[in-house]
Formats: C-alpha cells, structure tokens, sequence
C-alpha cells in the first residue's frame, strides 16, 4: 500500500492484530466504498484489475482442483 500511495505524499502505518477469531473479512462484514475521487482512478484501475483476476486465477485452480481430486488422491493401482 505505500508504494502506492508514496506518489500523493502519504506515508503509513500498519498495525496487524494477533490472532483470533473474527468476522472482519467476511462476505457479511465487510463493505467498500465506491470508488469516487477521480484522482486515484489513473493508479486505482490497474491495481482493481489485477485483484479481480488474481481472484479469478484462484478460482480456476480451485476448479481444476477439484476436478481431479478424486483421481490424485486415490490409491488404486491397475
């Protein structure tokens, strides 16, 4: 996020909570804004792109994944 973000002379802090259970990134907590400052969209489309088919790629592996479950795991021998 700070490389990001350098070019509009923000810098950050993170603060990243031990571990526990939480609904924080659930589909049913969490909410983002729409995008609506014009002057992000040059350096915000490119990162939303690559989200949305890292996503994708997640899902298509998951997908061949699947597919062959029953097959990797199995032990039968011929």
């Amino acid at each position: 996020m700070s490389a990001e973000i350098a070019p509009f002379g923000i810098h950050t802090t993170i603060v990243n909570p031990g571990f526990f259970r939480t609904e924080l990134l659930t589909e049913h907590s969490t909410n983002y804004a729409a995008p609506s400052i014009a002057d992000y969209d040059e350096r915000r489309g490119p990162s939303v792109e690559y989200v949305a088919g890292a996503e994708q790629k997640l899902l298509d592996l998951k997908a061949q994944i699947e597919s062959n479950r029953t097959l990797s795991t199995s032990l039968a021998f011929d």
